[in-house]
């Protein structure tokens, strides 16, 4: 009995001492988030966008002008995001150059794919019949977003009747035979406004 009274009473002097000098202080670098397209099927149709990891599976997808696609993520849960620049990553080439690409941001429902609301966008004309990477920047306030949404990264046309988009989705890379990796092609950068 004695031991237990004497348990008690050193752990609440311990907890209080603790409770004085065990304040911790400090900072955070917390790193802003990356959209990258992946080539995985999402169950709406449409192609996956990864938050912060390289692409699964790797190829391309095409479509022609003045139709769209869109890569998107599931629910994020959230209701808003912070005010930012959104740097849009895009390889692709066109059949007939030079063709407009919009670059779009969107807010979507993951369970079929609709898209909801666009929260920023920007546009590159497409010069090359081979690929190449192209990169836009939109900025945006605080978006405001529906919890059971995620976010997409539409890609549209805006040339002829005849006019083929192709979007590469990842590349393989090897640094030796045994050590290879997708690397993200298309992706959106969020970089946070001061």
């Amino acid at each position: 009995m004695f031991g237990i009274a004497f348990l008690l009473v050193v752990s609440i002097a311990y907890a209080g001492v603790l409770n004085y000098y065990g304040k911790i202080e400090g900072t955070a670098n917390v790193q802003p988030p990356a959209f990258i397209a992946d080539y995985s099927d999402m169950s709406s149709g449409w192609k996956r966008l990864n938050i912060n990891a390289f692409p699964e599976t790797i190829g391309e997808v095409s479509f022609t002008d003045s139709n769209a696609f869109v890569f998107h993520t599931g629910a994020l849960g959230i209701t808003s995001f912070y005010p930012a620049h959104w740097k849009f990553h895009v390889t692709a080439k066109v059949n007939s150059p030079p063709q407009t690409l919009y670059l779009e941001l969107w807010e979507v429902d993951p369970n079929d794919g609709s898209i909801k609301s666009k929260k920023c966008e920007a546009n590159v004309t497409l010069d090359s019949t081979e690929y190449k990477t192209y990169t836009a920047t939109c900025t945006s306030g605080e978006i405001s977003l529906n919890p059971s949404y995620g976010l997409g990264y539409r890609l549209m046309g805006a040339g002829g009747p005849y006019v083929n988009y192709t979007i590469k989705v990842g590349e393989k890379i090897c640094e030796t035979p045994k050590i290879c990796y997708n690397n993200p092609t298309t992706f959106i950068e969020v970089i946070p406004q001061d």
